[in-house]
């Protein structure tokens, strides 16, 4: 079959691609899409495809496409879909859209009835239909193996990380993630099901698109579907259907079977044979029936009508989400964990660009910032694989080279502050990013005459000294190269300040910062000590200079809107505290005796004398979480760490998911041994006396801390319930 596939992103590379190779296809497919980055990745997979570097509009212009090719495959964004099939169809090809078929129901009929009226089949690409666990939960729902249906639950979510380029999912009109992964689920839903009526839908929407949403439905014999999805953390990752003689469930994972559940408690696996567990093998499918369709005249398995039904439950939901926009919003409508809206906190207005915006502090200050009307964000991305939580704002993310000074400076144009967080996240991009790239921002922000730039630097740079530290403390960082690049970073932004012009330059110093979606001092050591692979150091009797996350967006926006704070550098703590005292609270009671304590010296000589933790731990650990993976980076032993996780980690990984269930339990979720804890805590949480002062900060900026250091630790440990992380038995007295 002759293929015009309009777009070219992961989905083409990743699954048609592969599938077009095996069906002997791949000859006579022809890909489009306008982005060199694009055409490079594809030709990377198969060096033989033609590809044409135009936009959809432009091939499909063509007067003779309806001759040269027999289908088209839309493969674009969604908002993209409606346009691009009635062009397709106008020009008299078969068309196989991905699934969403348009963003509306109205869209989606008018799109039907033009299908009809061509005489052209008109397909959606809805391949979860073909993989062998559905057709199989399918087949025993047939035979009423657990009896009647009663409800069905279905929860899917893991931190983003799909292979996207154009940053389009990230798009309002795109939909959020509904529109992306909940579609397929509906599309199971109303096939099990019949037509089903939404009855509620609650979703993290502020102004961008959703990240995390829940949607409840039921159809006309009552039964009720629950379905919850994220793109911001791990949910269960499967589909249950409770009958009244037991259940059956599938793992998105597993791709070649379900789980069946008797009454008395017995779990059988349903398989399919062994080697049908590929995604690309459905797709293979997908095409042919595709094919098989045209040929025969006959409709499609997915076609238009039946994906009206979907896409009328996605438009109803979104309607239900447009009165929790950020800025009509008061404090009772705040996120959970972000605390009250701080109407007398000076925030700056007007353009604002921030770097490192996907980061825990970052996506804090961008939360701050979305709530007030003037704000136009702008927040340059390396990777579009970090952006879900800050794209629930109406957020304007660019993929950007912040060593490129032309398009730094193009970014920055028009901007009245800029927040710069970001830094080098590992050896080799510490000189680049942390220093070069800050240079970078820093020159493009006096050229274009910002009014301030704040710098984030840390406490690393003074070292650990004994008793009390301000400002006037010499440089003697710590934390490897983290450390030293961020002193060699702010000795350079101080010695500029005395030369920027207009433009002011502040740097600031934060403490050890916590909170919601924090890592090294928030989500890490809980899944550290949950694991068995965490230890206090000297009792946990060190000094811990905390700062909730909050307060120390509150000194960002205090100096940035501060004349006085200009050639200035503030270190921001709320105070301080032992390590033991602060994460007693975290993990509570329970969970914190049974952590073990080392000085040092014994974690080294335990090291040197007991087998080490695998590999597979350590990935386990560090590999899903950014947040950690910095953390770790802070110590010279965690950089050499690293290169060995970034290495190997996703073959562990793949091995982690294939170990087969016992029972009907997955076998990865079971624990893998207690690992060893490892010498870099007595780095990170060291067993110091230095207490950092923040006296500077109060007197000139103003600043102190609104959230105490009880209130901060309730609102962490009830992020860390709300997401899974901590037992809400065991919360301590602060809960």
């Amino acid at each position: 079959m002759r293929l015009l596939i309009l777009g070219g992103g992961a989905v083409v590379t990743e699954y048609y691609l592969p599938a077009l190779r095996a069906l002997g296809w791949l000859e006579d497919a022809v890909v489009v899409d306008p982005s060199r980055r694009a055409l490079e990745s594809l030709h990377a997979v198969a060096p033989s495809l033609r590809v044409d570097a135009i936009g959809f509009d432009a091939a499909l212009a063509d007067p003779s496409v309806g001759d040269r090719f027999d289908a088209a495959i839309i493969a674009l964004p969604n908002a993209l879909h409606e346009r691009a099939v009635a062009t397709a169809l106008h020009r008299g090809l078969n068309v196989l859209c991905e699934k969403p078929l348009a963003m509306t129901r109205d869209a989606c009929c008018s799109l039907a009835d033009l299908a009809r009226t061509a005489n052209r089949t008109l397909a959606v690409g809805m391949v979860r239909r073909l993989v062998p666990s559905f057709e199989l939960l399918q087949a025993a729902l047939r035979r009423k193996l657990i009896g009647d249906l009663v409800r069905i639950e279905i929860q899917d979510g893991e931190p983003y990380a799909w292979l996207s380029d154009s940053g389009a999912f990230f798009r309002p009109e795109n939909g959020g993630v509904l529109a992306d992964m909940g579609v397929h689920y509906l599309d199971w839903l109303q096939e099990i099901c019949g037509p089903l009526t939404p009855l509620a839908y609650s979703d993290d929407w502020r102004g961008g698109v959703e990240a995390n949403a829940e949607l409840e439905l039921k159809n006309g014999a009552g039964l009720t579907a629950r379905l919850k999805l994220s793109r911001t953390r791990r949910l269960r990752n499967e589909m249950v259907c409770y009958g009244t003689a037991g259940t059956l469930s599938l793992r998105k994972d597993e791709l070649d079977r379900c789980a069946w559940q008797t009454a008395d408690g017995e779990t059988l696996l349903v398989r399919d044979e062994p080697g049908a567990d590929q995604l690309e093998s459905a797709f293979v499918r997908e095409l042919v029936e595709f094919g098989g369709s045209i040929e025969r005249g006959t409709p499609p398995r997915v076609p238009a009508e039946e994906a009206t039904k979907t896409v009328d439950v996605i438009e109803w939901a979104y309607a239900h989400h447009t009165d929790r926009h950020p800025r009509s919003r008061g404090a009772a409508d705040a996120p959970s964990g972000a605390g009250p809206k701080r109407d007398d906190t000076a925030m700056p207005d007007g353009k604002v660009f921030v770097t490192g915006g996907t980061g825990f502090i970052g996506s804090h200050l961008i939360q701050r910032l979305a709530e007030t009307p003037q704000n136009a964000i702008v927040a340059p991305v390396r990777s579009y694989r970090t952006c879900a939580e800050i794209a629930r704002y109406p957020v304007d993310m660019p993929r950007l080279d912040l060593l490129d000074p032309a398009s730094v400076r193009q970014a920055i144009r028009g901007s009245r502050y800029v927040f710069h967080l970001a830094y080098g996240r590992d050896e080799a991009d510490a000189e680049r990013v942390t220093v070069q790239g800050t240079r970078t921002v820093v020159e493009a922000a006096i050229a274009e005459r910002c009014q301030a730039v704040v710098i984030l630097s840390t406490i690393y740079v003074f070292g650990r000294p004994d008793g009390a530290v301000n400002e006037s403390w010499p440089y003697s960082p710590i934390g490897g190269t983290y450390g030293r690049t961020k002193a060699q970073m702010e000795r350079w932004c101080l010695e500029r300040s005395a030369t920027s012009g207009e433009t002011r330059m502040v740097v600031l110093n934060p403490g050890c910062v916590y909170g919601p979606r924090g890592g090294a001092y928030t989500e890490m050591p809980v899944q550290m000590a949950r694991d068995g692979g965490f230890c206090w150091i000297d009792q946990g009797q060190g000094t811990m200079n905390y700062a909730y996350v909050d307060n120390v967006v509150d000194a960002i926006f205090a100096a940035a809107t501060c004349p006085e704070a200009h050639g200035q550098r503030f270190i921001v703590c709320d105070g301080a505290t032992t390590w033991r005292s602060f994460f007693e609270e975290l993990f509570g009671p329970e969970l914190a005796r049974s952590v073990p304590s080392y000085t040092p010296r014994e974690l080294h000589e335990i090291h040197a004398t007991r087998p080490r933790p695998s590999v597979a731990d350590v990935a386990r650990l560090i590999v899903r979480n950014q947040e950690v993976r910095t953390a770790v980076r802070e110590s010279r032993a965690g950089e050499l760490a690293l290169k060995t996780v970034d290495r190997v980690a996703p073959r562990l990984l793949q091995g982690v998911r294939a170990q087969p269930r016992r029972n009907g339990v997955h076998a990865a979720s079971e624990p893998m041994g207690a690992p060893l804890p490892p010498e870099w805590l007595a780095d990170l949480y060291a067993p110091s006396r230095s207490v950092y002062v923040a006296d500077k900060a109060r007197r000139v900026l103003g600043w102190s801390p609104r959230v105490d250091l009880v209130d901060g630790l309730a609102r962490t440990r009830r992020w860390l319930v709300e997401n899974g992380l901590a037992d809400s038995a065991t919360c301590s007295a602060v809960s």
